[in-house]
């Protein structure tokens, strides 16, 4: 059930027993039209009836863009949606559908090569870094303090790549041109994940799609640090494996550390509340630095 991504039992727990429509209610950040479809499907009984006919109150949620998930959605993001339709559809989370992932082809044989399973990150990029820190002792002279410490500036210099990727490029929004190509490269850059939140098989970054923007952090290192640039590139792709890891497991699993706790609960607010704040993924720090911090219970 969506209340998973929402924070687990803990978040329906303490409602167990009771009447929640005043609870439900209050919390504005967690109410999509999908979410009020799911209430209506899954209900089994209901409290609030009207003063006057004393019958339920149901209230009928109609969505404002024409897209069948039971075919191939990237052919209807080209052909049937203009701008204003597709942010509605893509920040509108889809929970509990049937089917349970987004079907992107309408061929079954192209949708494999679609889906990407979180472990195909570390097994791509990690020989990638040791590559890099190989090179480095082997063809660098530099003390292994100098060594650690460029490797550790490269983790950092990814926590503002990380924010400024997600803020300035996956959500563009406003900026994207109304035009079908426009639409459909943002979908599948970022657009499915806010569309499919819980779509286990689209959540990690595809290596294809990572690619060109490999290369072009490397190309800007290597102009910046010279030959230093691959230790600080190691460091780099580092981050990157733990911000993907990291981005996994705050959606599919319930953290156990106050850490991840209030990364998830950063990350969910940034996906129900406003998509427009709360970039940071792995870390909060440049959300704070530049002020688009979503407040978690209020710190």
């Amino acid at each position: 059930m969506f209340y998973r991504f929402l924070g687990g039992v803990d978040t329906i727990e303490k409602h167990i027993g009771k009447d929640i429509t005043k609870a439900y209610d209050s919390v504005e950040s967690h109410k999509t039209s999908t979410a009020e479809k799911d209430l209506q499907e899954f209900c089994i009984g209901t409290i609030k009836v009207d003063s006057i006919t004393k019958k339920p109150i149901a209230k009928e949620i109609d969505y404002k863009y024409e897209i069948d998930l039971h075919q191939g959605i990237l052919k209807q993001v080209w052909s049937k949606m203009n701008k204003k339709e597709y942010l509605e559809f893509i920040h509108d989370p889809k929970h509990m559908i049937n089917p349970p992932e987004a079907i992107l082809f309408g061929s079954p044989y192209l949708e494999i090569f679609t889906k990407n399973p979180w472990y195909v990150i570390p097994i791509i990029w990690v020989p990638v870094i040791l590559y890099y820190l190989h090179s480095a002792l082997v063809q660098l002279d530099i003390p292994i303090p100098v060594l650690i410490f460029l490797f550790a500036f490269g983790i950092f210099l990814w926590t503002f790549i990380e924010y400024t990727l997600h803020r300035f490029l996956f959500h563009l929004d406003d900026d994207i041109p109304d035009n079908s190509f426009a639409l459909m490269t943002h979908f599948l850059f970022h657009g499915i994940h806010h569309a499919f939140p819980m779509d286990k098989s689209r959540l990690v970054f595809p290596p294809v799609a990572a690619y060109p923007l490999y290369l072009g952090i490397k190309a800007i290192l290597s102009v910046v640090f010279g030959s230093f640039y691959v230790i600080i590139l190691a460091g780099v792709l580092t981050g990157y494996i733990a911000y993907d890891l990291s981005h996994y497991y705050i959606h599919h699993n319930k953290p156990t550390s106050e850490y991840y706790r209030h990364l998830k609960q950063h990350h969910v607010l940034h996906h129900y509340n406003n998509p427009k704040r709360g970039f940071g993924v792995s870390n909060r720090l440049w959300d704070f630095v530049f002020g688009t911090v979503l407040r978690v219970n209020g710190k």
